[in-house]
């Protein structure tokens, strides 16, 4: 929890690409690309998580060097990596 963290000075570090979008994901491309914050009232994990740095929805939710996306099955990986791939923007 953060107070451990805290307790034992372990820092957090922010591993987002210059413009702040995330190399690390909990869920598949394609929900990254999807997700929306929750109705006024309604708590959602993902959000209370990433309050320190906020999130970016839409095509800039994920870096287009990610380095993770958890929970998606093998055979989809491909096809959501390509598909995330081509939609980002280039710079």
């Amino acid at each position: 929890d953060d107070q451990q963290r805290k307790r034992f000075g372990i820092g957090l570090t922010d591993t987002r690409d210059d413009q702040q979008r995330e190399r690390f994901h909990p869920f598949s491309p394609g929900t990254h690309m999807d997700w929306q914050h929750p109705q006024p009232g309604k708590r959602d994990w993902y959000e209370d998580y990433n309050t320190e740095w906020g999130l970016k929805l839409g095509k800039d939710c994920c870096a287009p060097d990610s380095v993770s996306f958890h929970y998606i099955k093998k055979s989809s990986m491909v096809r959501h990596i390509h598909a995330l791939l081509t939609t980002c923007q280039q710079d």
